[in-house]
């Protein structure tokens, strides 16, 4: 498969978790730490689309930190608007397996608007 391919690929299922978390914002239906592991997965999926579409192999990773550092130190891309997205990594696997979900609490509004600057961003790459 191509980068651009691979982009597209990744950058698809950026989208369906982008579209999952639109349609968990009722915390009665949906705890935070699952709309918090859509949150992250959306930005991890776009992270690599976007090293993808640069011609970068990414590290096989859930680290957002991590990813942001690759698009920042290998390409000079410009992420500081981003990295704020980094606070997501722990939903990956922390919270998810060792939370207790009453004492989570997540700005899911704060967090789809966020998340939907980095995919509107990536897109306009493509």
């Amino acid at each position: 498969m191509s980068d651009l391919d691979h982009a597209r690929h990744m950058f698809s299922l950026a989208r369906d978790d982008l579209r999952a978390m639109e349609n968990m914002l009722d915390p009665e239906k949906f705890t935070a730490p699952i709309f918090g592991f859509h949150a992250q997965q959306s930005v991890e999926k776009t992270l690599k689309a976007w090293l993808s579409l640069l011609g970068i192999q990414y590290p096989l990773t859930h680290d957002i930190h991590l990813l942001l550092k690759e698009l920042e130190v290998l390409k000079s891309q410009d992420i500081h608007g981003f990295a704020v997205l980094a606070d997501l990594t722990d939903y990956a696997v922390a919270f998810r397996y060792n939370a207790d979900e009453q004492q989570i609490e997540i700005d899911r509004l704060f967090w789809l608007e966020k998340v939907k600057e980095l995919v509107r961003h990536v897109e306009g790459l493509f």
